[in-house]
């Protein structure tokens, strides 16, 4: 299908003023280390933030799996009701995971079992040797450890259903398995919006070695709890939300 050039220009402008927002949310890089560290502490506004976006876009996935019929673009995509249910899920564990399931707000211990093999001594999952980013010596995992690592599969994950599977979806075999098992595909925006927020972060830490790197880490995180929380809006049609509302 060929774009005209008014367009052309309109999805220009959105990718511009989206790639702007993302560098514009790394302020604090270009303000100070400390104001970076202090920003990005822990329990401090990045990780909150991040972890009420995976909430809310639980919650939308929530909606779009029982009110699919109503919301959705068109009645082919009921069927992929069973994937919103999934993404729901997955990012309710997300917020669950980034506050810890609420240890440090109701001030709860960790248990003795998972305290001896949790990195950080938190009721968690992905603070677990096996899933935690570095070993014992605190240094970063390496090899195949590296890849079982909570955050690389996650990131593997966006990477792969935010990009991979809408650029393979040209492909007419493709499209049709695609098709036929009801795979919701997102817009390719999105995957080119993750791949900026991950260039970018790393560019950031090659040209200043003396940022934090925790503090880059959190807020491209953060950017990428954003970008998700976008993915249940772009299956939504929000005239017949509107057309509908009571």
């Amino acid at each position: 299908m060929k774009i005209s050039p008014v367009k052309n220009r309109l999805y220009m402008k959105r990718y511009l003023l989206a790639l702007f927002f993302i560098a514009l949310i790394y302020l604090p890089c270009y303000i100070s280390n400390n104001q970076l560290i202090s920003l990005t502490r822990e329990d401090g506004p990045y990780e909150y933030a991040g972890a009420i976006l995976f909430l809310l876009t639980a919650i939308a996935f929530f909606v779009l799996s029982a009110k699919s019929k109503r919301y959705l673009y068109s009645a082919d995509q009921y069927p992929q009701r069973k994937y919103f249910l999934f993404f729901a899920v997955l990012f309710l564990l997300a917020f669950g995971e980034e506050i810890s399931w609420g240890q440090r707000i109701f001030n709860f211990e960790t248990p003795e079992t998972l305290k001896e093999i949790n990195m950080q001594k938190e009721f968690n999952i992905h603070n677990i040797d096996i899933f935690h980013g570095k070993n014992a010596a605190g240094e970063e995992k390496t090899g195949i450890s590296s890849l079982f690592t909570l955050h690389k599969m996650f990131y593997m994950f966006c990477l792969t259903y935010l990009f991979i599977i809408p650029m393979l979806y040209k492909n007419i075999m493709i499209k049709s398995f695609l098709n036929r098992i009801s795979l919701p595909i997102p817009g390719i925006i999105l995957g080119v919006l993750f791949i900026f927020n991950w260039t970018f972060a790393n560019t950031l830490r090659a040209v200043n070695s003396d940022l934090n790197g925790h503090g880059i880490v959190e807020i491209k995180e953060t950017v990428i709890a954003l970008i998700l929380f976008a993915l249940p809006l772009s299956f939504l049609n929000f005239k017949h939300v509107r057309r509908n509302a009571p």
